[in-house]
């Protein structure tokens, strides 16, 4: 279970010099920095590494996009 206003690694993935983590954030608006949404929801993120590097962090409004946009990253070839 992840509280409202945090969010929690679910998953990691890696292959050669990428690593990347997909997750869940829930968002409450009610809390401190949280104001920027009208309604409490939850969304997914995919954090992507290359190298040791941080170059992308998306959030998504279901899992399924967040592993689609993992995917696509993969077929470009990042390494």
């Amino acid at each position: 279970m992840v509280q409202w206003g945090r969010s929690r690694r679910l998953g990691l993935f890696r292959s050669g010099a990428v690593k990347a983590y997909l997750g869940v954030q829930h968002v409450d608006p009610n809390l401190p920095g949280w104001n920027i949404v009208d309604e409490p929801q939850a969304r997914f993120f995919l954090s992507l590494f290359v190298s040791g590097r941080c170059i992308a962090l998306r959030t998504f409004p279901v899992m399924d996009e967040a592993l689609d946009a993992l995917d696509l990253f993969m077929k470009n070839d990042p390494s």
